[in-house]
Parts: structure tokens; sequence; C-alpha cells
């Protein structure tokens, strides 16, 4: 591997540890917000914020893919 493509790797690492990093952060700040949402919708808050980083990025794929696909 040239020096150019293992920067590029390391490059699409960490911006991918970035992404993870700020939707976890973005996760927690909705789990607190739940705190104060109506007893009704506690639950329905909760499992939207605990919603796993990887599920996210896989049901963002499959609707980038609908998306592009032709009609």
């Amino acid at each position: 591997m040239t020096r150019t493509h293992a920067l590029a790797c390391l490059v699409l690492l960490l911006s991918a540890c970035s992404n993870k990093a700020v939707y976890d952060n973005m996760q927690l700040n909705n789990a607190r917000e739940c705190d104060s949402a109506p007893l009704s919708e506690y639950e329905a808050c909760m499992k939207r914020a605990s919603t796993s980083y990887e599920e996210y990025e896989h049901e963002r794929q499959q609707v980038l893919r609908e998306e592009s696909a032709p009609d």
C-alpha cells in the first residue's frame, strides 16, 4: 500500500469515528430530552434515542439506495 493510500484510509477511518461520536452525543441529548416528554410519549422517545449508529447507518444506506434506484 502506498503512503497516499494509507493516508486516505486513515482519513476515512477518522471521519467515520467522528460521525459516530457526533451521532452518539446527539442520541444522548435526545434521551435527556425524553425526560421532559409527556409520559404517553416517553417510551417512543427513548426507543428513538436508543437507535445505535450502526442501525441508523444501515437504514440511511437503504434509503439512499432506494432514492438512487431507477423508477
